[in-house]
């Protein structure tokens, strides 16, 4: 009936389902990523398992999130890519690699940059929603894996890093490179040297390359820089002239180092006749030094190709050998003008 102090019958409105993935996850007693992978018709569990999830999952009327739903399909929209913080000078190329990566293999990519959010768990959770799978660069940033865990995720450390035990994890490996330049700088003369870490304190980074040296027979002392920048860097070795010019000085990455590089100028120390020079990470400013800086090189463009394939594969359903979940990608010693 019409008019004043009536009703229309009126149809309930639907309600949208508030289940979550954690509420599926409780009913069924299994984990977010086994509810990921029966949802979406994955492999790498058990028929009766998937049975248990999917009955859990009608009974509390779950809707996978557009990512679950886009494997579901076969279908491939986007790759997130999540990093820790796009400022520093490590993580941008890699970010910018995996973007053109991505792009060639016909992908749109969603970018987030954890340090620019006050609420990063709220920006990872809303990532997962948008893509098919996620390349993580968050180094020691294990507490992620929760966030992350009900979309494919490919981890990506540093050099030394802790990876999570999920997921596929892609570790950068210096050894080899190190040793290699450890055979250099001794095979010039040097005998005393000063590793500048970032940071004091056990750091696996600084362990390999101690290691290194010490193979090669250099005696090798270690500073705190105080930072991973470049006034740390520069900052540190004015600290270590104090005690003296030492053979070598090896840095915990190329920013420390071209800070290494002001310092020692401004002290008027000649580079590579007093003192050698040795960088990591191979940051493409290192060629443009004065002298051009002596550096261990990760390629960024290799790493977003095992990263992003590893993803792409993943995010199809396709199982993951032992093969697939841990690779690694090694550095390259690249001799300049910082060494003889």
């Amino acid at each position: 009936m019409d008019g004043a102090g009536t009703s229309r019958a009126r149809r309930p409105r639907p309600r949208l389902s508030a289940t979550t993935i954690d509420d599926v996850a409780r009913a069924a007693g299994v984990s977010r990523q086994t509810v990921t992978r029966a949802v979406n018709d994955m492999t790498g569990i058990s028929a009766v398992t998937k049975e248990r999830v999917l009955r859990a999952a009608a009974e509390l009327d779950y809707r996978p999130s557009r990512s679950g739903r886009a494997m579901a399909r076969g279908r491939h929209d986007a790759l997130g890519v999540a990093v820790s913080d796009l400022t520093d000078p490590f993580y941008a190329p890699l970010a910018a690699a995996t973007m053109r990566r991505a792009g060639q293999a016909g992908h749109d990519v969603v970018l987030v940059d954890v340090a620019s959010s006050q609420n990063p768990v709220r920006l990872l959770t809303g990532l997962t929603r948008q893509v098919d799978a996620v390349i993580a660069y968050l180094g020691r940033h294990e507490s992620w894996t929760d966030v992350l865990s009900d979309v494919p995720t490919v981890w990506v450390g540093a050099p030394g890093d802790p990876l999570p035990t999920t997921g596929a994890r892609i570790t950068p490996d210096p050894t080899t490179a190190l040793a290699a330049a450890a055979a250099h700088l001794r095979a010039s003369g040097s005998v005393h040297a000063v590793v500048l870490n970032a940071w004091a304190g056990p750091d696996r980074r600084t362990e390999i390359v101690l290691e290194a040296l010490a193979r090669a027979g250099l005696h090798a002392v270690t500073h705190p820089a105080g930072g991973p920048g470049y006034r740390d860097g520069h900052r540190a070795t004015h600290e270590v002239l104090r005690r003296g010019v030492p053979d070598v000085v090896v840095v915990w990455n190329d920013p420390i180092a071209i800070g290494a590089l002001a310092a020692l100028a401004e002290r008027g120390i000649g580079v590579p006749d007093q003192t050698q020079v040795l960088g990591i990470d191979g940051l493409s400013v290192a060629e443009f030094t004065a002298p051009a800086l002596s550096t261990v090189v990760l390629d960024p463009e290799v790493v977003a190709q095992v990263s992003v394939d590893a993803a792409l594969r993943w995010s199809t359903g396709a199982a993951l050998g032992a093969e697939d979940r841990q690779q690694f990608v090694h550095h390259t010693f690249v001799p300049r003008g910082t060494t003889r």
